[in-house]
């Protein structure tokens, strides 16, 4: 939280307002997003993709990050279930690191970037 706030005064965000608690709590009484971005779930996944898709404004997207295949099952499920199209993008990086007097690329976790949306009627 202390991260956040410094943010917003360093780069004078002045639009930012910090809600805490609960994702699938809180969202509903704030205005509909056009964009939201979820980077973990604490085991309600389910139930934060069901709340999000119903509270976003039309036309806006959803975009989850995930590490395992649980979880991607588990939003392309949820998301589909809701009327949603949605994409996967596997994403692979990698680090240089020394080998003697060389240097090679050790790989990090492969992350899931599962963006959603719903087709607006124009689309159809």
């Amino acid at each position: 939280m202390e991260d956040i706030r410094a943010n917003i005064e360093y780069f004078g965000a002045s639009n930012v307002t910090v809600v805490t608690g609960r994702a699938e709590d809180t969202i509903g009484p704030l205005p509909p997003p056009d964009a939201v971005f979820i980077g973990g779930s604490g085991g309600a996944m389910e139930q934060i993709l069901k709340r999000t898709g119903q509270c976003l404004r039309p036309g806006g997207r959803i975009v989850v990050n995930l590490v395992t295949l649980e979880n991607l099952n588990s939003a392309l499920t949820t998301l589909k279930a809701t009327g949603m199209t949605v994409e996967v993008t596997l994403v692979s990086i990698a680090k240089s690191t020394s080998v003697v007097d060389m240097t090679r690329l050790q790989p990090l976790d492969p992350v899931f970037v599962v963006t959603a949306w719903r087709e607006s009627e124009e689309e159809d």
